[in-house]
């Protein structure tokens, strides 16, 4: 039941904002524009802007290394890819068309995730102060 909710929802999302290449590859293609905006800002924003650029990449690279591979290798070449449609297809391990292979997300989807954790990082900056929990360390169970 769950299953088909979510599914409901994406495509809900998807026909309301429209669909962005997936596996993080869109949030890559987007840090190329923000690599050209940077220069004209002044020391706080660009930092800012390059805080951006960095988080990014991070699901992207996130999805790479879990699949096996070394993350940052490709994101860089998600990056350099031919199109704003190429992106990481972890089960094969190549850079291809993903729009082509059906790997979407909603635009919906992106957007907000953005928004909310700009949101978050804000609150965080502006509050000068954060509570969280410290966490047992993680015992690996196969050794």
């Amino acid at each position: 039941k769950d299953r088909i909710e979510d599914s409901i929802s994406a495509s809900q999302a998807a026909l309301s904002q429209g669909i962005l290449v997936g596996g993080g590859a869109a949030l890559v293609h987007a840090s190329k524009v923000l690599s050209r905006v940077k220069f004209s800002l002044g020391y706080e924003e660009k930092l800012g802007v390059e805080i951006v650029e960095r988080v990014c990449r991070l699901p992207c690279i996130a999805i790479a290394e879990n699949a096996g591979y070394v993350g940052s290798a490709i994101v860089e070449m998600v990056y350099e890819g031919e199109n704003e449609k190429t992106g990481f297809d972890g089960n094969e391990g190549e850079i291809r068309d993903l729009v082509e292979e059906g790997v979407v997300d909603a635009a919906k989807v992106v957007k907000a995730s953005l928004v909310n954790a700009a949101s978050v990082a804000t609150t965080m900056l502006m509050t000068e102060s954060v509570v969280t929990f410290e966490h047992e360390p993680i015992v690996n169970p196969l050794k």
